[in-house]
């Protein structure tokens, strides 16, 4: 699917680290709204959401330029997880 051109009429929304509690929320709304979702993760997981989505994979540097190219909104989520310790 990363080899597809993007559809000019579809908006598009880069979500960077979106494979986490909060990125699976955002997506799943994005994707019932229309959205094409591009997700640049580290680790690719074939059939792993529960919304359509292309997977860029991420040396944690530099972003792919497909994910990033004609993109309406692009959303950082990379960093620790909400979930590894109780929260205060």
């Amino acid at each position: 699917m990363q080899d597809q051109p993007p559809n000019p009429n579809q908006p598009a929304i880069t979500l960077i680290g979106g494979s986490g509690f909060v990125g699976s929320a955002i997506g799943e709304r994005f994707a019932s709204m229309g959205w094409e979702i591009r997700l640049v993760t580290r680790t690719i997981r074939p059939l792993f959401f529960s919304f359509p989505a292309k997977q860029f994979a991420w040396d944690g540097k530099t972003l792919p330029m497909p994910a990033i190219q004609g993109a309406k909104a692009i959303i950082n989520l990379a960093g620790q997880p909400i979930f590894e310790h109780r929260w205060t």
